[in-house]
């Protein structure tokens, strides 16, 4: 019997995808018949802290908050930070998507640091004129209640709702420096 072995290259491959696949569905989820985010909370227990308004500061800790879930592996609490919906991945789903999201640099704590020192905030409409709009339809939120911070390719934007910030989009903010 002849026995083949195959490089490991295509599982690589396949795999990357698959993490590729998933982000875009963690971060622009739409929002479900509830509206609000699956059950956990921030590192330590318990559910995100409800900002009441969105600022600069509110979302630099939201994604601190978000960065220390992750890094705890404490996957329902780092879901509760996003705004969730049918196309965001299943709790079986979380430990790949979002070592996936660390893997890739979507989020650092150098990055983090590098948005809250030189990042500008504003409404989405601001910040992202020409995306923004896009990026609330997708999630299904409202524009007048998303916000967002970017400096370089770094890219955050949240949505204020009942339950206080959820991130709608997270791209390249760990590759910030």
């Amino acid at each position: 019997m002849t026995t083949t072995v195959r490089s490991p290259r295509p599982v690589r491959r396949a795999l990357a995808a698959v993490a590729l696949a998933l982000l875009p569905a963690l971060a622009f989820a739409g929002c479900g018949d509830e509206g609000t985010p699956p059950a956990g909370g921030a590192a330590g227990g318990g559910t995100p802290a409800a900002a009441t308004t969105a600022t600069k500061d509110a979302v630099i800790a939201h994604l601190r908050a978000t960065l220390a879930a992750i890094e705890a592996e404490d996957w329902d609490a780092a879901a509760a930070h996003f705004h969730m919906g049918p196309r965001a991945p299943k709790p079986a789903e979380f430990p790949e998507a979002f070592r996936g999201m660390v893997a890739k640099r979507e989020i650092s704590a150098a990055g983090i640091d590098v948005l809250a020192a030189k990042g500008t905030f504003g409404s989405l409409a601001e910040v992202f004129p020409e995306r923004g709009a896009s990026w609330a339809e997708r999630a299904g939120v409202p524009l007048d209640r998303c916000y967002a911070l970017a400096h370089g390719d770094g890219e955050v934007a949240v949505y204020l709702g009942e339950g206080g910030l959820q991130l709608i989009r997270l791209d390249d903010v760990g590759k910030l420096r």
